[in-house]
């Protein structure tokens, strides 16, 4: 009796070149080695053995299904994100006459799947994954994103059981729901472009998902309508009117506002460094001279004379104004408050070795703009502390000129 086959519960991926017809045969040979090495750099350095996946080749794409123990998690972070580097890397390195940019669309789904069959995997889940690559949403999203080297759209399964259960990165705010069509049928999945707000493209309003949450697909989160407004678990839209922003997402607006006051307080401590160093300048030559006058003996006599505690204080007002100002040139090296964060160079030099250094900046790191803050909070510090150390040192300064000046006209009298 031959035993029945068991399908047994996988993560699926399949990526597929944007914009393949287009290109001459060259180009496409070259799109297609770029693929295949893209696909093997993405999974070797997330740790994951992309040979022994089930893999089904066509001239543009790649369908994958995982074997255990890798999950779909593993494909959500840190496969695409290792995945969209290794885009930008091969996309800078222009070279050769049929170099030719790639752009991917990377669908996720999970579910059962029979063993591969002599033409690849059968059964739905196989089809619906390839459904979601070439789903018109993620094309439309390319479209109007050309800077996008890649867009992740992944089924309403992978973002119920996981992503929206905070389960890996990116988070559920990163990714806007849509519509994807299948013949006579539709069904939810979510979108995501790496580094870019998906939600602003109002091209991709015509996805959104039916008010009346009619979907004819499998088991997902379903729409309820509002009215005008068509609310998710993870989405806000009001036709017509800009959405509020989801909770805990950051606006790219307030990103770059932040990486701006960076930029601007780094140039602040530079100029701190410099007027400190021309006053300790000039502070050391104004020294030297009158230390050499006074070897000459041209001010010997003055700096001699009546009013000793004049002198004294000319000398230590000085003293204090150069150490002040040494004070504001010493490096600080201030520990940020977020320990797991690699965000500036005094926490990278405190791992042991480049092995440890390398594990940290896999691990999934806090939000870019709390990295930001955090270093504008402690450089801000940094530089208003130098400030004053500056201002103290013009005091003293002034202290001790205006005693050597009273010293020498006391002797002149």
């Amino acid at each position: 009796m031959t035993e029945a086959v068991r399908p047994e519960y996988r993560a699926m991926i399949f990526g597929d070149i944007e914009d393949y017809s287009s290109r001459n045969a060259g180009e496409q040979a070259v799109l297609q080695t770029a693929l295949a090495n893209l696909l093997e750099t993405a999974a070797r350095e997330a740790g994951l053995e992309r040979p022994h996946w089930s893999r089904q080749v066509s001239g543009d794409g790649e369908f994958s299904v995982l074997t255990e123990p890798a999950s779909v998690l593993d494909l959500a972070d840190p496969f695409v994100r290792e995945l969209d580097v290794a885009l930008a890397v091969y996309n800078r390195r222009q070279y050769g006459d049929n170099w030719t940019r790639v752009r991917l669309r990377v669908a996720l789904h999970v579910g059962p799947v029979l063993p591969a069959g002599p033409m690849g995997v059968p059964g739905p889940h196989a089809v619906q994954v390839n459904r979601l690559a070439n789903a018109p949403a993620a094309r439309e999203a390319m479209k109007v994103c050309p800077a996008a080297d890649l867009a992740v759209i992944v089924s309403d399964r992978v973002f119920d059981d996981y992503l929206s259960q905070g389960y890996g990165h990116p988070g559920p705010a990163r990714f806007r729901p849509v519509t994807v069509e299948a013949g006579r049928r539709c069904f939810p999945a979510y979108l995501y472009l790496p580094n870019t707000d998906v939600h602003e493209f109002r091209e991709l309003d015509v996805f959104d998902p039916p008010a009346d949450g009619a979907f004819e697909g499998s088991g997902g989160r379903r729409a309820v309508p509002r009215g005008n407004v068509v609310r998710t678990r993870w989405s806000f839209r009001r036709r017509g009117r800009p959405e509020p922003e989801a909770e805990g997402a950051e606006r790219p607006d307030v990103r770059t506002r932040a990486a701006v006051i960076l930029a601007e307080t780094r140039k602040e401590a530079n100029w701190a460094d410099t007027k400190a160093s021309i006053l300790l300048g000039a502070i050391g030559i104004a020294v030297s001279g009158v230390v050499g006058d006074m070897v000459n003996g041209v001010v010997s006599g003055a700096w001699g004379a009546s009013w000793p505690w004049l002198r004294w204080t000319a000398a230590g007002a000085a003293f204090m104004s150069v150490t002040l100002l040494l004070m504001a040139l010493y490096p600080r090296r201030i520990r940020l408050r977020r320990p797991l964060v690699n965000a500036y160079f005094g926490d990278v030099v405190a791992h042991s070795d480049p092995r440890a250094l390398r594990a940290a900046l896999e691990r999934p790191s806090p939000d870019e703009l709390g990295r930001l803050t955090d270093q504008i909070h402690m450089i801000s510090r940094i530089v208003s502390t130098k400030y004053r150390l500056i201002q103290l040192a013009l005091w003293c300064l002034a202290i001790a000129v205006l005693s050597g000046v009273l010293t020498v006209a006391a002797a002149m009298l």
